[in-house]
């Protein structure tokens, strides 16, 4: 399955949920890498998410619930999402880790997933695999 074939349409709070926590980690380190924003938007857009609506969501971020995702896939997408948004600027913030490591463990995760995921994703990455094919590797791995 492809790394973005796992996005159906679910329902808006769903989406806004999933948007929320991937902005809370690159909002952390106090400002949004154009990396990170250019990912944001190719979630928001696989979600249908217009430009607006993802700024509403900026806008009010403490007014989204929590929502877990519905399938253990979505749920470690999400995971890996939130990692992949932490490393995509070339730095890590201890915030960003306390963060994943937070909705990793709501999501059923032991916190050292975090840390198992950004060695995966920075070794991956040397080899120089995109993102997708990241994915892939490390959910095979696990299945």
């Amino acid at each position: 399955m492809a790394f973005f074939g796992l996005f159906k349409k679910t329902d808006e709070s769903s989406d806004k949920n999933y948007l929320k926590q991937l902005l809370r980690v690159a909002m952390s380190d106090g400002n949004i890498d154009t990396k990170e924003s250019e990912f944001i938007d190719k979630i928001a857009s696989k979600f249908d998410v217009t430009a607006e609506e993802l700024e509403e969501i900026k806008s009010n971020l403490q007014d989204i619930k929590f929502k877990e995702p519905t399938t253990s896939k979505l749920r470690f997408q999400m995971v890996f999402d939130l990692v992949w948004i932490m490393l995509i600027d070339g730095e890590i913030d201890v915030s960003e880790i306390h963060i994943c490591s937070r909705i990793a463990m709501k999501l059923g995760y032991e916190p050292q997933i975090v840390e198992n995921l950004v060695n995966a994703i920075q070794n991956n990455l040397k080899e120089g695999k995109d993102p997708e094919a990241v994915y892939e590797e490390i959910l095979a791995g696990i299945e």
